[in-house]
């Protein structure tokens, strides 16, 4: 069987994702502010710690 991305569900909540944090809540004047926004939402989504650090038990 093949895997396509668009049958992949972490593709579509990626994309939810993406879309929810810029074009739903923002208006561009031009695909350039749009691609700024972007890389920057994709920069600090990448990097941002989005699970709670528990302390490592022995």
């Amino acid at each position: 069987m093949v895997k396509h991305p668009w049958t992949n569900g972490q593709v579509e909540l990626m994309r939810r994702t993406i879309k929810d944090a810029t074009v739903k809540r923002f208006h561009y004047d031009d695909y350039e502010q749009l691609r700024r926004h972007l890389d920057d939402f994709i920069a600090a989504y990448n990097f941002g710690r989005r699970y709670p650090q528990r302390p490592h038990v022995l």
